[in-house]
């Protein structure tokens, strides 16, 4: 599991080592494999990136094709759509764009808390801590909380999206579609699911992210990422409306590596950075350390 992939990073030994050492295949194939009780590959594994970032076009996506690593990319689609970034890293955004030397904020649910902003540091500290109150936070509670942020940090207009932060276009999707590359729904605007009340807006989310790919694509969207992707960042119901969906596979966050009985609903990953060093890296997919 990948999010981000900045330049000068190790991804091309973490791909070579895929290649000597195991076999990448598709998350199509691991998904019909686990359907029909097909046995896999010895050492099969499946190259997953989550949300949707112009970075992979740029970095990572020329080095996959070089090694012909397969790979899914899972898409909230609002982010491509609007070109603006996930709202997890909006609120860094905003932090990083606050002049004031500090700041106190009432996160809902809970009691002011003063915040030092004098530093990078201390902003983005402040941006973590915020963004995982928000993650417990009901939804709507959080939408209205995310729509204020801007003026309770001093901030007259809401800033530039940072090159860094700029989505993937549709056009790079459609040519990385073209070119063998997965793509999956990562719902429409990333929301906890757990943290929806209304079921018809869970539905949304994953149908419409699901929709708005295959729109975009002309292909069939098979496979689905919960945000987040905790078990405390879905529910039973959730999961349901996965299959309802259509979905043949879902992945989590949960950390763990997926054997012949795995539930293909709830697939576990292995959190990856393209930053890690190659010995440590080994480690990392073999499953010895974290």
């Amino acid at each position: 599991m990948y999010h981000r992939f900045p330049p000068g990073s190790c991804l091309e030994a973490q791909c070579e080592h895929l290649k000597k050492y195991y076999r990448p295949i598709s998350l199509t194939e691991l998904g019909l494999s686990l359907q029909h009780k097909r046995k896999l590959p010895p050492l099969a594994v499946v190259f997953t990136v989550d949300d949707g970032y112009r970075d992979f076009f740029l970095e990572a996506f020329p080095i996959l094709s070089a090694h012909s690593i397969p790979a899914i990319v899972f898409l909230a689609t609002d982010m491509l759509d609007t070109g603006r970034c996930l709202w997890v890293d909006w609120v860094g955004v905003l932090f990083n764009a606050c002049s004031l030397p500090k700041i106190e904020l009432e996160l809902p649910g809970r009691p002011p808390v003063e915040f030092r902003l004098s530093s990078p540091q201390d902003r983005k500290r402040a941006a973590l801590e915020t963004k995982a109150a928000l993650k417990l936070t009901p939804n709507d509670q959080r939408l209205w909380f995310l729509a204020k942020l801007p003026g309770l940090l001093g901030l007259e207009a809401p800033p530039a999206i940072p090159p860094e932060h700029a989505p993937l276009s549709w056009d790079e999707v459609r040519l990385m579609a073209n070119a063998g590359v997965e793509f999956g729904a990562h719902t429409r605007s990333h929301p906890i699911l757990s943290q929806v009340n209304s079921v018809d807006e869970v539905r949304a989310e994953l149908c419409g992210s699901k929709q708005r790919i295959e729109q975009e694509t002309g292909q069939p969207v098979l496979h689905f990422c919960y945000p987040n992707g905790h078990l405390c960042d879905f529910t039973p119901e959730t999961v349901s409306i996965v299959r309802e969906c259509g979905f043949l596979t879902a992945v989590t966050g949960e950390k763990g590596i997926n054997f012949t009985d795995a539930d293909r609903y709830q697939l576990r990953r292995l959190h990856q950075e393209p930053s890690t060093p190659l010995a440590q890296y080994a480690h990392q997919v073999a499953g010895f350390s974290r």
